[in-house]
């Protein structure tokens, strides 16, 4: 179970990942996988995409022990068919995470699941996938094996921007390119919605509350594997 303050539980953490205090060289620590999006149709901004700039200079890789992999995808349904599955050959990660933006939020939406069927919503070439499917003959919905209500709690008592748990990703590239994950692995696979970039609340905000929501899933991760 996820534990209620960081401080109870980073020194397991630790051990759980490296079984003392010693940092293994680069090549052997667990890797993060973590994307955003470009910008996309009219918005002039993606919230997804300046925040996880700012994430990039919190020194989470140091906190958590491991190499955190940070890409910025275009909202393409086709680079992205090609982008995932040779990320998860090359990287061999121990959790993926992806993060999108979404408009009608103030909190961080965790993503439970997603959908195979039904991407009706252009990406920036106004392209759909063929048949509007994500993966032919795949399973119709794909739930994490992460509990995302969870980690919600966890981010609530840690952290300073709120979060919910959703079982709507939206049909469109952010729900399309989890689904390419979760079919990877299931047990390794997150969606993180984050709110628009506004007057009060700064991109910088934005990534101190997915610190907070990584370190929360990468704990729950772990302990799955221990079990």
């Amino acid at each position: 179970m996820v534990r209620s303050t960081f401080s109870g539980y980073m020194g397991g953490l630790i051990s759980l990942i490296t079984g003392d205090s010693s940092l293994p060289s680069e090549d052997k620590l667990p890797v993060i996988y973590i994307t955003g999006f470009s910008k996309f149709w009219n918005f002039p901004v993606n919230s997804s995409e300046e925040a996880l700039k700012k994430l990039q200079e919190l020194n989470l890789d140091k906190r958590l022990k491991c190499r955190i992999v940070i890409e910025i995808l275009s909202v393409s349904y086709k680079d992205i068919n090609s982008i995932i599955p040779k990320k998860w050959e090359e990287l061999k990660p121990k959790l993926v995470i992806h993060v999108g933006m979404k408009n009608n939020t103030d909190k961080l939406m965790l993503e439970q699941m997603a959908h195979n069927t039904g991407y009706q919503y252009f990406d920036n070439h106004r392209m759909l996938p063929k048949n509007n499917i994500c993966i032919p003959g795949g399973e119709e919905v794909i739930e994490s094996g992460i509990c995302m209500k969870m980690a919600s709690q966890a981010i609530n008592e840690n952290g300073t921007l709120k979060s919910d748990r959703s079982t709507n990703a939206g049909r469109f590239i952010c729900e399309y390119v989890y689904y390419l994950s979760l079919h990877q692995d299931r047990l390794r696979s997150a969606f993180i919605h984050v709110p628009p970039i506004e007057e009060n609340l700064s991109a910088s905000d934005i990534a101190t509350g997915l610190a907070v929501a990584v370190e929360a899933l990468y704990q729950q991760v772990l302990e799955l594997d221990c079990k």
